[in-house]
């Protein structure tokens, strides 16, 4: 997971890293491990090693090729937003019942971007 979704986590959670006398590995090391056995209480034995795959998998499928600008608000917007959609329906087997907005939140702050990074009813980049 990378560093942005990790400090996001510990703010969420309320941890003020500065009074805590542990290490960023010590902390994300005990996040890792109340997740991978709350994934596994919620989701079954299997979910959190499917959640892991499809982190590596949404790394890959998601980035922008800016090589290729006139495709960016188009072709590429639809394909990152496939790469999320099938993150979260694999992080939903993980989350209870009362956290499944999060889906929501990351796909509307998605299109929220290319939303105002577009122009020309989403053809054209700023």
């Amino acid at each position: 997971m990378n560093t942005y979704v990790a400090g996001f986590l510990l703010l969420s959670v309320g941890v003020h890293a500065a009074i805590l006398d542990y290490s960023f590995d010590q902390i994300w090391m005990g996040l890792a491990s109340k997740f991978r056995s709350k994934c596994a209480s919620i989701g079954g034995p299997h979910a959190y090693s499917k959640l892991q795959l499809a982190v590596l998998e949404l790394d890959d499928c998601a980035p922008i090729n800016f090589q290729q600008p006139d495709t960016i608000c188009t072709t590429q917007r639809q394909k990152s937003f496939k790469c999320y959609e099938d993150f979260l329906d694999i992080l939903e087997t993980c989350l209870e019942p009362q956290e499944k907005y999060i889906r929501n939140i990351f796909l509307v702050a998605h299109n929220n971007i290319y939303k105002n990074n577009c122009q020309n009813n989403g053809q054209d980049l700023l």
